[in-house]
């Protein structure tokens, strides 16, 4: 006697399966890429607002001046320490990441009080995005705003 066995798939179910797994996949690795600009975005004004705290305490701390400055045509900005022994800090930034200066020069400048030396507004540009961060004199606060 004969016995049959139907335990396994057919070919057009199994194809069926790899296909809705495959389209799947495709979905997710599209919607990757704006998340991934979203967290540079994020990082990046993330590190940059602790930067110019630390710079700031640095300033109050020591009781010397601190500046940050925006070297033109590097993808970085650094951290310009006078305390002796402290030196530099550089951060490096992506590359599609761009400073435009509107009425400041291309540094900032922390006093011994910790306020700023000159308020004023600068852009940043991120591809087709653009954000202002306007620093403001007295505490040496800014805020960034996407435009």
């Amino acid at each position: 006697m004969l016995l049959k066995c139907n335990r396994g798939f057919t070919l057009l179910e199994s194809l069926l399966v790899l296909m809705i797994v495959s389209i799947m996949s495709l979905v997710t690795i599209i919607n990757i890429a704006p998340v991934y600009e979203r967290k540079i975005l994020h990082t990046f004004f993330e590190q940059f607002e602790k930067d110019v705290l630390y710079a700031q305490q640095h300033a109050i701390t020591y009781q010397t001046s601190v500046y940050i400055v925006f070297p033109k045509d590097e993808h970085v900005y650094k951290i310009q320490l006078t305390e002796p022994g402290n030196g530099t800090i550089t951060r490096n930034i992506d590359e599609n990441l761009t400073f435009q200066f509107y009425n400041i020069p291309p540094f900032l400048v922390y006093t011994p009080s910790g306020a700023m030396d000159k308020s004023g507004t600068m852009f940043i540009h991120y591809k087709d995005k653009k954000y202002r961060i306007v620093f403001y004199l007295g505490r040496g606060r800014f805020n960034v705003e996407e435009l």
